[in-house]
């Protein structure tokens, strides 16, 4: 099934691919330069790459109707509109019915720039304001009828493939003593052990990942104790130090999440601070269900709209993240950090398998809020209990929320 759904995702992204920002306009604009051509940039490629600058206009468009600055509005909705012809032409794999839709609701999206913009060249903020919801409502049934393969984009699609073998090994540069409530310096080695010779990994031989060359990720053997760090280098080459105190004393282990230039493939090497005894799992009392959590006087709950029955391993869903704050209000100012309004981490019950999620959509301007609602890709690997943990800037103050859900093979 996961290489199955693999291939379908390899299929609908290039089925949805063509030539940067080449959309064919509809037929009394063919032979002249269109206006998908001139607004859309050449970082869009597939659907999902237009999508994603969807979302960023869409934030655009809000902000200026709050602010009342509306001169920009003309140029902004223009993109919003190109952007919705560019996936029309893409969408092959729609037909019948469902390809009628699309185009409907792309004209409707035309039909809404000319007026709009009408509106917003004419000052009147109040009633463009009351346009707005409609306009994005037509977006939001534009994705609806999308697979959600589709909506990812060529930036984030790296992070939906399985990890591949790591090419990286960790070993402890010193001994390290694990005491509850005690700050620890650990200092680790990485050695590219596939290259000849095992050279030393340097943080040039790195792509950037979320906003850093390295995350690492520390947990105990209970999951109740989580840590995400970025090891920084030392002063000595090929090693890297982080911080962390302990709630325990037991067993823990160290993923580092990272991408070498080498491969192009995201990887999760792994170190054990303490040896075990055993290769060790999670025990069945401490995989606990749960799609909603609250810390620091904030709320998640987690939901998969397009699930119909159980998760299944191999499918991509669209997740949902939805905050409210103790009062059972909408969280609508949650902070960037690392380029996100959230980050997630998911572990499986076997403490080994690992990912590295990041929300749909754009990337976060320093002066953008985000919430109430936060979505994600998400591939489940394998067919058992996971652990999600998920981290957000709320009031300067990272929170960190720990879910749990179950991916079962269909009965």
């Amino acid at each position: 099934m996961l290489i199955h759904s693999f291939s379908l995702l390899l299929l609908v992204l290039l089925l949805s691919s063509g030539f940067p920002c080449r959309a064919q306009a509809p037929s009394a604009e063919i032979g002249v330069e269109s206006e998908v051509e001139k607004m859309c940039g050449p970082g869009i490629v597939t659907i999902g790459d237009a999508w994603e600058f969807i979302t960023l206009e869409r934030q655009r468009a809000a902000r200026l109707i709050s602010s009342g600055e509306l001169a920009e509005w003309p140029q902004r909705i223009a993109a919003l509109a190109a952007h919705g012809r560019f996936i029309e032409s893409k969408a092959y794999f729609l037909f019948g019915q469902a390809q009628a839709a699309l185009s409907r609701e792309v004209a409707a999206l035309h039909e809404a720039r000319m007026t709009s913009s009408a509106l917003a060249l004419a000052g009147e903020r109040g009633k463009l304001a009351g346009q707005w919801p409609r306009i994005e409502a037509r977006m939001e049934t534009i994705a609806k009828l999308l697979p959600a393969e589709t909506l990812v984009p060529t930036s984030k699609l790296a992070h939906l493939l399985p990890p591949s073998f790591s090419t990286t090994a960790l070993s402890l540069s010193e001994p390290l003593t694990l005491q509850a409530g005690v700050e620890q310096r650990l200092r680790f080695k990485a050695e590219r052990w596939l290259t000849k010779g095992r050279p030393l990994l340097l943080p040039e031989h790195l792509m950037e990942l979320h906003g850093q060359r390295m995350h690492a990720f520390v947990a105990d053997l209970t999951l109740a104790d989580y840590h995400h760090l970025h090891p920084q280098p030392t002063d000595v080459a090929g090693v890297y130090e982080l911080r962390f105190i302990p709630k325990v004393s037991g067993h823990y282990r160290l993923w580092v999440n990272q991408v070498p230039l080498e491969t192009g493939r995201e990887e999760f090497p792994h170190l054990d601070l303490r040896k075990p005894e055993s290769y060790p799992i999670v025990k069945e009392e401490h995989r606990i269900l749960a799609r909603e959590a609250v810390a620091e006087g904030l709320r998640v709950r987690l939901s998969f709209p397009d699930a119909l029955t159980a998760l299944r391993p191999g499918n991509l869903y669209m997740g949902r993240l939805e905050f409210e704050d103790a009062a059972g209000q909408p969280v609508r100012d949650l902070e960037p950090f690392m380029g996100a309004f959230a980050h997630l981490v998911t572990l499986a019950e076997d403490y080994y398998t690992i990912q590295h999620l990041h929300p749909h959509g754009a990337v976060p301007q320093a002066d953008q809020r985000g919430g109430p609602v936060v979505e994600f890709p998400y591939k489940p690997l394998l067919p058992c209990w996971w652990k999600l943990w998920v981290q957000v800037k709320h009031h300067g103050q990272i929170i960190t929320l720990p879910l749990g859900v179950k991916v079962e093979w269909p009965q």
